[in-house]
């Protein structure tokens, strides 16, 4: 994740049809010039309990709805500025207009995760399994995705035996040069843990990579400089810290050996700036529920906030981390996609699979901008029932994308599903951006 700008500007709580209508053409006579996208503008109002932050002046106008000639899948997005980024999922998506408009640069890949560091760097993951013979399971573009091209793979052996690839399963990236990457097989949210799970990282933009060694298997790591960095433990409840560039580890959630025993299906971290972490761990799941829990730690992990969680599944409750209180609920009973901000912004999507018409499922979006100090969750966002939060990326406090699975209109399936939505009021309103056919 990248620290991003603040911008502060003022909505009111309630905006009609009309306003947006006014609103849209006010942004339109100052920031925009004419183009020949044309589609129906879609804005979702999305209440919420408690206060939002206030709107972003971004200087551009919201983006209308983009219908391409087929529909696909989206799985992921990264947004670099309120006008650059990319989604992916049956094919990699790309946008220079805030969203107004987003053209197809590659198709089928099967794309499970991005990430880019600026306009021009950017890096695409694609499912392990899902090529036939050599093709690559990680993509890089340096000019902006004109050209995408593959990147290197982690080359190494376990144990005594051969050297061999290992598929990376997610990367992050520092700058254009310096990263990290997790190898092995994803786990399903609720099944077996990460099926390898090793750290790599590289200095040349991905073009080679070296095994990082970790007490334990890991799900997910960051690194905010060179050498101070973090990692989820796999197989655990725990989340790992080092300070000298991976050479050495130690546990700092939980303090001390013991693990988060009711989280043991590894996690997610993110780390905004030095010493500063937010940690998303996953439990067991059951009756359409699965436990979570989201941890911030503001002084290298030495003490830590419980910010939000879904701690009980079938009305048992999981037993909270030593020295922490029950904290708020968080967004539904299915945690989906986090997004940190910044050191003090962070933005969790949920999925409640029985909600919403007909027990078709919902998605609902919490926030905290005091970091983690006060948590809301917003309500279903509408039009949403039977969809699939899969991915966010807030480019600011209050500006962000969310993209979600889509059925379709007979209910049948996910396939070619994908939509992207965005919002400038921290998730108050969304409006539709990409459409399925």
């Amino acid at each position: 994740m990248m620290m991003q700008w603040r911008c502060h500007d003022v909505l009111t709580r309630a905006i009609s049809m009309a306003g947006i209508v006014l609103l849209l053409a006010s942004c339109i006579a100052a920031y925009s010039r004419p183009s020949s996208t044309t589609a129906d503008v879609t804005t979702i109002s999305t209440p919420t309990r408690g206060r939002t932050a206030a709107p972003v002046d971004t200087g551009i106008i919201l983006p209308v709805a983009t219908r391409l000639s087929s529909a696909m899948a989206l799985d992921a997005i990264a947004m670099v500025t309120p006008r650059i980024g990319w989604a992916a999922g049956d094919g990699i998506l790309a946008t220079t207009d805030g969203g107004r408009t987003w053209r197809r640069q590659i198709s089928a890949t099967m794309v499970t995760q991005l990430d880019a560091v600026d306009a021009a760097h950017a890096w695409a993951v694609r499912q392990a399994g899902s090529g036939v013979g050599a093709q690559p399971f990680l993509l890089r573009t340096t000019d902006g995705g004109q050209h995408w091209r593959p990147a290197g793979e982690p080359l190494f052996a376990i144990g005594t035996g051969r050297a061999s690839v290992h598929p990376l399963s997610s990367v992050r990236f520092l700058s254009p040069l310096r990263g990290v990457g997790v190898t092995g097989l994803p786990a399903t949210v609720g099944s077996d843990p990460y099926q390898e799970g090793r750290l790599v990282a590289t200095v040349d933009g991905g073009e080679t990579w070296r095994p990082v060694p970790t007490p334990d298997p890991v799900s997910s790591a960051c690194f905010d400089n060179p050498i101070d960095g973090w990692a989820a433990v796999a197989q655990a409840g725990a989340v790992l810290r080092t300070t000298d560039g991976g050479r050495s580890w130690r546990r700092v959630l939980p303090d001390g050996p013991r693990a988060l025993t009711y989280l043991s299906l590894g996690g997610v971290v993110a780390c905004p700036a030095p010493g500063n972490v937010w940690a998303l761990l996953y439990g067991d799941s059951g009756m359409m529920q699965q436990v979570y829990a989201l941890y911030h730690s503001t002084d290298g992990g030495g003490h830590w906030r419980a910010v939000a969680a879904h701690p009980d599944i079938g009305g048992v409750a999981a037993t909270a981390p030593p020295g922490l209180s029950h904290p708020p609920e968080g967004p539904a009973a299915r945690a989906g996609a986090l997004d940190v901000v910044d050191t003090t912004t962070a933005y969790l999507s949920g999925n409640c699979p029985v909600c919403g018409t007909g027990g078709s499922g919902t998605v609902v979006l919490g926030a905290t901008h005091d970091g983690g100090g006060a948590w809301r969750n917003g309500t279903a966002i509408p039009g949403l029932d039977g969809s699939i939060a899969a991915a966010l990326s807030f480019v600011t406090p209050v500006m962000g994308w969310l993209v979600v699975s889509k059925p379709a209109r007979d209910g049948r399936d996910m396939d070619g599903r994908g939509m992207i939505l965005v919002t400038i009021d921290s998730g108050r309103t969304w409006q539709q951006q990409y459409l399925m056919s």
